[in-house]
């Protein structure tokens, strides 16, 4: 966190997009580093709102754009016990979606079946509370 923290008080684009359209905020997300996540998008408001891409799923040097990805499903897919710090941060993230115009609440209506999955094992005996409150 600490060298993100120095690049962009330094003057570094938060917003800077690679060929894919992944954005630091992004690459956080995917890495699952939540404290970097959390300062890139909720202290320093990055952009969560634009489509990311991966690469073809055939041919990886050729990016897939006929099939956009966004930050919320990334954040979707992030399970953290309800008393950690990740949570926290995750939260925190959710807050600043709704700034930025995204319901994180109206997505998990249709929520992966693996993330469900995932809950359900990992809180067998009260789940659906879990699925509420995540």
């Amino acid at each position: 966190q600490d060298k993100a923290k120095l690049l962009i008080e330094y003057g570094a684009d938060i917003n800077y997009m690679n060929s894919n359209n992944i954005s630091a905020a992004i690459e956080s997300l995917i890495n699952n580093r939540l404290d970097i996540a959390e300062f890139i998008i909720v202290e320093r408001h990055a952009d969560v709102t634009k489509p990311f891409y991966f690469q073809d799923l055939i041919n990886d040097s050729v990016i897939d754009y006929s099939d956009p990805h966004y930050a919320v499903e990334l954040l979707l897919d992030l399970t953290y016990d309800l008393k950690s710090k990740e949570y926290q941060n995750k939260s925190a993230i959710i807050d600043e979606f709704l700034k930025q115009g995204i319901n994180y609440q109206s997505y998990k209506d249709s929520l992966d079946n693996r993330i469900l999955y995932r809950i359900k094992k990992l809180y067998p005996n009260d789940w659906k509370e879990y699925l509420r409150l995540y």
